[in-house]
């Protein structure tokens, strides 16, 4: 996996070099906005920062970020989305919820006409550009570490957000599918740092036998560390987290975060502005880019080729 990454990086590269002076036609300006689902932690300001990477590159492109303000707002997108036609956008890059109001502004925004890039999580409607992870593959990943420590089903506990999206679901059904029963528990945390603090130290005093975790998101993985160093729970609980962001990091270092999954969201937003561009120019664009996640772990968190992704410039 990490020679796969690597080779990924190094193609980035190659189109940072080899991008510097696309051609386009004179005076002409290609909008498009950027959706998220919400602006908490760093995963969604990287994808940003690749998108505006792309954006100087493509001079005649602009891109303007649009997150929703709350997660659990699951009719935000959906207006975002109808705002955006309504104005004529060139073109829409979102990372999308679950709300069937968004799967059917999604739909409006294609019969407009408007290229739309799905980044992050996929949605169930034909012929629209994906740009993320392999979230079946990372959920496997996680299994197989689960297996190689012989972490038992009874032992471990899913944590994930309380507002989910299709990416999720797709992570936690794997993860499920390589362990027989006794079902894994399955604990779901508001966004709210405090909150999911103050839930996951009450879960641990209630399940004293959960002794690993996985975390599903950056929000979740970082939760589960402040409960873990709050409470000093370093020796009794283990902890697989995806994504990450300083403090994650340091956490990583330190011991109390065992094992991180860290997707490239730089190159889901780079990438997204490309094919969106290229979708405009009539140029064919591949319907499916993995942009593949990395294993990260105390003994290769300094490795120079993961600083990019592990310590992008802010």
């Amino acid at each position: 996996m990490f020679r796969r990454w690597k080779r990924l990086f190094l193609c980035v590269c190659l189109i940072l070099v080899g991008c510097q002076n696309v051609v386009t036609p004179a005076n002409e300006t290609i909008d498009m906005v950027l959706i998220t689902k919400h602006n908490l932690g760093d995963y969604y300001q990287t994808m940003l920062r690749g998108a505006q990477t792309a954006e100087k590159e493509i001079t005649t492109v602009k891109v303007q970020f649009l997150p929703v303000a709350d997660e659990g707002d699951l009719v935000a997108q959906s207006a975002l989305i109808d705002e955006a036609v309504a104005n004529q956008v060139e073109a829409i890059l979102i990372s999308p919820n679950e709300a069937s109001a968004t799967q059917s502004a999604l739909h409006r925004a294609k019969e407009a006409g408007i290229p739309v890039i799905v980044l992050d999580s996929p949605v169930a409607i034909e012929g629209l550009t994906y740009v993320g992870t392999d979230n079946v593959e990372l959920g496997r990943t996680i299994a197989q570490r689960l297996k190689q420590q012989q972490v038992q089903a009874s032992q471990l506990a899913i944590i994930m957000p309380q507002d989910y999206s299709r990416n999720i679901v797709q992570r936690v059904e794997a993860i499920e599918s390589a362990f027989s029963e006794p079902k894994i528990s399955i604990l779901t945390l508001p966004q709210d740092q405090d909150k999911a603090v103050e839930q996951l130290t009450a879960y641990k005093k209630m399940h004293p036998g959960i002794t690993q975790w996985v975390t599903i998101t950056e929000l979740m993985t970082e939760a589960a560390g402040r409960a873990v160093k709050l409470n000093g729970w370093q020796d009794d609980i283990s902890i697989i987290g995806v994504d990450s962001n300083t403090t994650i990091l340091q956490w990583l270092e330190q011991g109390i975060i065992d094992k991180l999954i860290v997707q490239n969201s730089y190159a889901m937003g780079y990438l997204a502005v490309y094919s969106a561009y290229n979708t405009r120019q009539n140029i064919p664009t591949t319907k499916y880019q993995d942009t593949l996640y990395l294993e990260v772990t105390k003994d290769n968190l300094f490795d120079e080729a993961l600083a990019p992704l592990l310590f992008p410039i802010k």
